[in-house]
This record gives structure tokens, C-alpha cells and sequence, in this order.
């Protein structure tokens, strides 16, 4: 089956094309609208993805009465270059939320043009960008077969 898929930097969707006609697809069947996703991914701390209204869904109920709590994060060191000064080696720290429930990211493709954005720690594992987007991609994939009841063959994506 030939899918198109239009991954949109806030919203998602796809169709399919049987020869007379385009039908779109439910990617999101927790949406009021289920033929648009919101292009969003929720990870929570045991590793489970949730994308579209789902991962907004459960990023905000999982914070709802939640108590924060935010500790310093040693992040490594870096090399700074002062004029007068030379060369130094400084620690790094972080304020972070330690007792977070989950990350929520939102509008991924937005940072594909950014060459210094290398990846992100969620709860001890690294992902690359590449890899955050796969996750949805992924499950968008699952999805779009599920509905439609057999492997999607070729897919264009924009």
C-alpha cells in the first residue's frame, strides 16, 4: 500500500490514495480530530513512548499535584579560553527537575537544522535527534498499518 505522510513540525497527518480517491488516515485516535496529530512525543521515566494527543495527555496528568523537586546535575566539563586568563577547565552543572515524569518534546523538526544539537538525556539514555524522530515515526508507521490492515509498501514523506 502506498502512504502519503505529511510530518509536519506541529501537526501530522497521512492518507492514501486507491485510485479514484484520497482518504485520510486516523494517526490520532485520542484527538477530537483523529485524521490530525499533534507532532509531539512523550517519554515517561520507564521508557515508554506516547506521540500526539496521548504524549500531551499523559505530560499533563502526570504533572498535575505533582510536587517538584530540583537538584544540581553535574553535566561534565568544558574548555574555556579566557584572553587573559588562558586556558581553563570548568565543571558544569544543571538545575533539573529530579523527580520529572516523563520529557515532552515538542516540534522536533525545528532543531533538525541545528548541527550543534547532538541529543538528549531522557532518565539515563541517550537519543539523538534522528533517533527522537524515529520513535514517532515508528509508531506512526504502526498506526497507519493497523488501520488499514496490511504493510505499507512505499510511503512519501513531506
Amino acid at each position: 500500500m502506498h502512504v502519503g505522510l505529511d510530518f509536519g513540525t506541529t501537526n501530522s497527518s497521512a492518507a492514501i490514495y486507491d485510485g479514484t480517491r484520497v482518504r485520510l488516515l486516523n494517526l490520532d485516535p485520542v484527538n477530537n480530530s483523529p485524521s490530525i496529530m499533534r507532532s509531539t512525543l512523550f517519554i515517561n521515566r520507564e521508557g515508554v513512548p506516547f506521540i500526539g494527543r496521548a504524549a500531551i495527555n499523559h505530560f499533563t496528568e502526570s504533572n498535575v499535584g505533582r510536587e517538584i523537586e530540583y537538584e544540581w546535575r553535574y553535566l561534565g566539563e568544558q574548555e574555556l579560553t579566557l584572553a587573559e586568563v588562558g586556558t581553563v577547565m570548568q565543571a558544569l552543572y544543571a538545575v533539573v527537575d529530579a523527580n520529572a515524569p516523563g520529557r515532552l518534546f515538542q516540534s522536533l523538526k525545528t532543531h533538525l537544522r541545528d548541527s550543534s544539537f547532538t541529543g538528549t538525556d531522557v532518565f539515563g539514555t541517550r537519543y539523538t535527534l534522528e533517533t527522537l524522530i524515529a520513535v514517532v515515526l515508528r509508531i506512526i508507521l504502526q498506526r497507519i498499518e493497523a488501520e488499514i490492515g496490511q504493510p505499507v509498501t512505499s510511503m512519501v514523506l513531506g
